[in-house]
């Protein structure tokens, strides 16, 4: 059993959407402006579950929100994980994407759960697939609602990976401050 952390995952080191509407929500690549520092948090970062996650299909549609107490740029990565319930967090045979912001790269954990593909530009026309998803880049990228930070992204499901799903999402911040994975909701593939 693999469960994903920073220390595992890094350096070799990503939510699932098909975004339905950015409205209000501007896009990043992830890079501060000349002069800009980030305040220093003494907690990690938190996911915000406004409305889970919940429905069935072969694409899923969503949003996911963080907050850091020194602001949304301490942020600096980003984990989303698909996974059969059985499994809980853990990512093998599952689909993890994992976002570093300070390149706006997405990777995604490949079907061993022991190693990451791509990078890929968050905003390109580039795609990530292994046997249970393809993440659109198209459709994946960052903005800033209320001083949280908004994570958008597109995800298919290959027809192997059907059956109910549960959702986790988690951050880490500047000064390498993990969340735990939180669960978002659930979807059944289809």
């Amino acid at each position: 059993m693999i469960f994903l952390s920073r220390r595992q995952v890094f350096p070799i080191v990503s939510l699932v959407a098909f975004v339905l509407s950015t409205s209000g929500c501007s896009r990043e690549t992830g890079q501060t402006k000349s002069g800009e520092s980030a305040a220093v948090s003494s907690t990690a970062p938190s996911m915000i579950v406004n409305t889970p996650v919940s429905g069935a299909g072969n694409q899923l549609s969503t949003s996911v929100m963080f907050h850091d107490n020194a602001g949304q740029m301490n942020i600096s990565e980003l984990f989303l994980l698909i996974s059969d319930p059985a499994r809980g967090a853990d990512g093998t045979g599952g689909c993890v994407e994992w976002y570093k912001r300070s390149t706006g790269d997405v990777y995604l954990l490949d079907d061993a759960g022991k190693g990451w593909l791509g990078p890929r530009k968050a905003g390109s026309k580039g795609v990530l697939v292994n046997s249970q998803c393809l993440i659109s880049m198209g459709n994946t990228g960052l903005g800033e609602v209320n001083g949280d930070l908004q994570w958008v992204t597109s995800v298919g499901f290959a027809q192997g990976f059907s059956g109910p799903k549960n959702i986790y999402a988690k951050a880490l911040n500047r000064q390498n401050q993990e969340g735990n994975f939180a669960l978002v909701g659930t979807w059944t593939v289809k």
